[in-house]
């Protein structure tokens, strides 16, 4: 298929609404150098329009864009038109409201920023020169129109956003500033497409053995009636020594087929197993061999369970199994890496990269943002890490009519056949948090239609072999049936009500971190802690003269850049260490310490509860946003020292010691070990040892070291065949040591490598 892409430069145009012209042929006079993809902001930056708005409260300043329209030209010129092909602009992402015209002449409409859009340009496109123009409506303008009923809620006060296809962040949110924005913020492109084609492709694991898997292959052809019973489908795959290949007959425009491939090398999580890829290539041929049309991608086989119950007396629970393992499920939530969504591609392999090197194997995408595109889940797939794909809704009740209903389900059956064929791709959520609002509002969640009908019926028809959970946390008809429907809006009948959910979103930790100890949910879909941003951060988000000790500490001096989760900016120092040290550079290592024993003491309390406890993923791996924050790596791609405590904690072998001075050796892999156990001082003496033999997917607890309860700061080493692994106790009850903490650290970083943190 032969493709013109038309990225790079546009021309842009503004006005304020009412003022906008109706049809492109009246759009003249000043614009400015636009690019896409993009956003309008980073064209008015770039212009000199707007200030930079990750710096101080600039960002403030996009509203006076709100209420504009905008119009997007573009010019190119073609020499020539192929011969039998069907050709259709794709536009893989307009924010959000949006007309589209080739020549003059209106090609369509779109009202939905999140799904790609496809205009067939037959009879419209022409040799020589063509000038394509696109309206973008204000978001803002257009929902006004919209109806909101008593039933309809909005966190955040994002009432705006209820109907409207856009982020819910975008509206403001705890970890975005607003920023309702608008632009062609992914690709577009001319597509001549063969008349006859390969139109879908599906594949599937239905179960998955070492030595047989059962598939899945369904097909979708662009094929007129005369050629059915004269052409073949062939699908073949290689994985290193591994093969596989099938011919059907096509009787049909589609089929779908049940292919079992023996001696299957399977796609592993990270830390369990190799990932492995097989190289597809699907090819459609005439009787006679003549080669029609040909695909070519990658496709992981691999099994996945989800056993959950209602409560945690469900013996079930929420558990996840992969090839018929239990796997113990460590990561973090994944937010738009920007708030401006045309930049957020450019961070996914190193923030991909930041899940694999702290060893995560689940990333669970949070519906208050986008779904991510095809660069995403390709490294995913190939890194072993497991996507929990949440639907784009989030934190409130939403609308129910039929209307919103269709707009919902074409939106999940756009996104579901694009992503669907990854093995990354492990479990569809419908929500985030939805069931929350209704259960704190007096309504019966389980009503939700969007959650319990529109979604599974997309699902099913567009990917049934994949798991589906109607939402995070989940309330199900049995379990507000047992807390009678209550109407619960004070947080702490919310905590007491919900200590039964087998999954929650755990944020009731925040004044003390070690109540998690105390926790008893199976999975913790979310859990964060906060930790101010390097220095280097600082000075390019507040600027440098802000970080002068007599304005640091003003409220006014973080405004739109702290998004703390426990407190304020100040909290950390006074609960971990019991004061707030008047050195910048002190005060942000204190702040980035706390944090990082938090996620430790989090991560260790999951794994040694293993495996009643099946899994936890924090909130958040990176931020999208320059701002004191939960985040693991902020916003400049500068990690915090709690990446490197994290990274520690969550080896697939590690050891681990909790307050008691009991000692774990904990082994998330599928290998079985022996080796030694020591543990040091802070000068490197040795002052334990012994030797461990450990079964795969299993704990050992290799003693009570009580003689050591004097001794503060501890070095934990297991070594395996050749190597060592590490990890640290802190054997001090608060306030801590800030001086003996710093010199510990100094020492201890040379296991660490902690190169973005100032000691």
């Amino acid at each position: 298929m032969a493709t013109i892409c038309l990225n790079g430069a546009w021309e842009l145009y503004g006005y304020s609404v009412g003022t906008s012209p109706v049809f492109p042929c009246d759009v003249t006079g000043e614009h400015i150098p636009a690019a896409v993809p993009g956003n309008v902001e980073i064209d008015l930056m770039n212009a000199g329009k707007l200030p930079n708005i990750y710096q101080g409260d600039h960002v403030e300043k996009t509203r006076e864009f709100e209420l504009h329209d905008w119009w997007y030209v573009k010019e190119f010129s073609l020499s020539e038109i192929p011969e039998n092909t069907d050709n259709v602009f794709v536009f893989d992402g307009v924010d959000t409201y949006a007309e589209y015209y080739l020549n003059g002449e209106k090609l369509g409409e779109s009202d939905n920023m999140f799904i790609a859009h496809e205009f067939a340009v037959d009879g419209v496109l022409k040799t020589g020169k063509n000038r394509l123009a696109v309206h973008i409506r204000s978001a803002i303008k257009a929902a006004e129109g919209d109806k909101v009923s008593p039933s309809m809620v909005a966190d955040w006060q994002c009432f705006e956003n209820l109907r409207t296809r856009k982020p819910s962040h975008a509206y403001g949110w705890d970890i975005f500033p607003r920023d309702v924005s608008a632009g062609i913020w992914r690709s577009v492109r001319l597509e001549f497409r063969p008349k006859i084609r390969i139109e879908n492709l599906y594949f599937s694991t239905v179960f998955a053995k070492t030595d047989l898997a059962g598939t899945c292959f369904h097909y979708e052809l662009k094929l007129p009636a005369t050629m059915y019973g004269k052409c073949k489908i062939v699908f073949s795959g290689q994985c290193e020594d591994r093969a596989f290949s099938f011919t059907y007959p096509v009787t049909y425009k589609a089929a779908t087929k049940f292919p079992y491939i023996e001696k299957p090398l399977l796609w592993w999580p990270n830390g369990m197993g190799k990932p492995n890829l097989y190289d597809v290539t699907v090819s459609l041929y005439t009787d006679s061999g003549e080669l029609l049309d040909e695909r070519k991608t990658k496709w992981g086989i691999r099994h996945v369970v989800l056993e959950r119950g209602d409560f945690l007396d469900d013996n079930a629970g929420f558990r996840f199994t992969i090839n018929g393992e239990f796997v113990l499920c460590k990561g973090a939530n994944w937010v738009p890496l920007d708030v401006l969504h045309a930049k957020d591609e450019e961070k996914y392999e190193e923030c991909v990269l930041n899940y694999v090197e702290n060893h995560s194997n689940m990333v669970r995408v949070w519906g208050g943002g986008v779904y991510e595109n095809e660069r995403f889940f390709e490294l995913c797939d190939r890194h072993g890490i497991m996507v929990w794909q949440d639907f784009m809704l989030a934190c409130h009740a939403y609308p129910q009519d039929e209307e919103f209903c269709k707009k919902l389900y074409a939106e999940a059956e756009s996104v579901i056949k694009r992503i669907r064929n990854h093995p990354s791709l492990v479990l569809y959520c419908g929500s985030n948090e939805t069931d929350w609002i209704y259960f704190c509002t007096g309504q019966d969640p389980n009503d939700d239609v969007l959650t319990r009908k529109v979604l599974p019926q997309a699902i099913r028809d567009n990917d049934p072999y994949r798991i589906y959970y109607p939402t995070s946390p989940l309330f199900t008809k049995e379990y507000v049936k047992q807390r009678g429907g209550k109407f619960l809006i004070d947080l702490d009948e919310i905590e007491q009500s919900r200590t039964t959910l087998p999954e929650e979103h755990y944020w009731w930790h925040r004044d003390d971190y070690e109540t998690y100890a105390k926790m008893h949910h199976r999975f913790v879909g979310e859990i964060g802690y906060s930790g101010c941003i390097a220095r280097a951060s600082l000075e390019e988000c507040l600027g440098k003269d802000a970080l002068q000790k007599e304005k640091f500490f003003e409220k006014e001096t973080w405004k739109l850049h702290d998004y703390s989760t426990d407190g304020d900016i100040l909290h950390a120092s006074k609960y971990y260490f019991g004061f707030v040290p008047d050195d910048v550079d002190d005060f942000i290592l204190s702040s980035q310490i706390l944090q990082a024993e938090a996620y430790k003491f989090l991560i260790e309390q999951t794994r040694i509860k293993k495996p009643y406890m099946t899994g936890i993923l924090l909130w958040n791996m990176r931020d999208g946003w320059p701002a004191y924050n939960s985040a693991l790596v902020d916003y400049y791609g500068r990690k915090k020292l709690s990446h490197y405590y994290v990274r520690q904690a969550q080896q697939p072998l590690t050891m681990i010691m909790d307050e008691g001075l009991n000692a774990y050796v904990c082994n998330d892999s599928l290998q079985a070990f022996s080796g030694k156990y020591k543990i040091y001082d802070e000068k490197n003496i040795l002052l334990k040892e012994g030797t461990f033999e450990l079964q795969p997917n299993v704990n050992a607890n290799v003693g009570t070291f009580t003689e050591l309860q004097d001794v503060k700061y501890l070095v934990l080493a297991v070594e395996v065949n050749g190597e060592t692994y590490y990890n640290h106790f802190i054997n001090e009850k608060r306030a801590h040591d800030f001086v003996g903490y710093k010199n510990f650290l100094r020492s201890y970083n040379g296991i660490l490598q902690a190169k973005d943190v100032k000691i």
